[in-house]
């Protein structure tokens, strides 16, 4: 019959095998959560909506709302959003850019902008969406318009994100 000393022994013995068993476990678990199911990526999805508020002048005053959703599980910081406006102006021929795979280009770059501060960083929690604002002007010669936005979000797995919409001009709704 083992004494007491022996049964202390014992069961130090089978609580450090215990300890070493649940730390494997948990760490196979947490391996399989973060990684596989791939909780450290990002999952952002961004979309963009234009308002055309009205003329002043010869242009249109335009309001740009980026919303960034993040429908993942951990937060993610956003370091620049950036805006460029292109025209399609009236009489402007049709062509196709290459880099694009052969979608129309649209030749004239009316404006850049950014939607974030220099050094300002914006963080967007899990489960909540975002929305961004600016204001923009677009000749009053143009047919159509496209808005693109670029988000960078950088650690976040896929560093830059890109939304792009074209509107006909005075038109609240995408051309499509």
């Amino acid at each position: 019959m083992p004494t007491l000393s022996e049964w202390k022994d014992i069961a130090a013995i089978a609580q450090g095998l215990a300890t070493f068993a649940a730390v494997v476990v948990g760490g196979v678990w947490a391996f399989r959560r973060y990684y596989k199911n791939a909780e450290h990526r990002a999952n952002l999805a961004a979309d963009l909506q234009a308002s055309f508020l009205g003329k002043q002048g010869n242009c249109w005053v335009v309001e740009v709302t980026v919303s960034i959703a993040n429908k993942g599980k951990s937060p993610y910081a956003i370091h620049a959003i950036s805006l460029t406006t292109t025209a399609m102006l009236e009489g402007d021929g049709l062509s196709s850019d290459f880099r694009r795979h052969g979608s129309l280009k649209f030749q004239h770059e009316l404006s850049k902008g950014s939607f974030l501060y220099p050094n300002f960083v914006s963080v967007v929690d899990p489960g909540t969406t975002t929305n961004y604002t600016q204001l923009s002007a677009v000749v009053g010669n143009a047919q159509f318009v496209t808005f693109y936005v670029k988000v960078e979000a950088p650690g976040s797995g896929l560093d830059r994100y890109y939304v792009e919409r074209t509107f006909l001009v005075g038109k609240a709704e995408a051309a499509r």
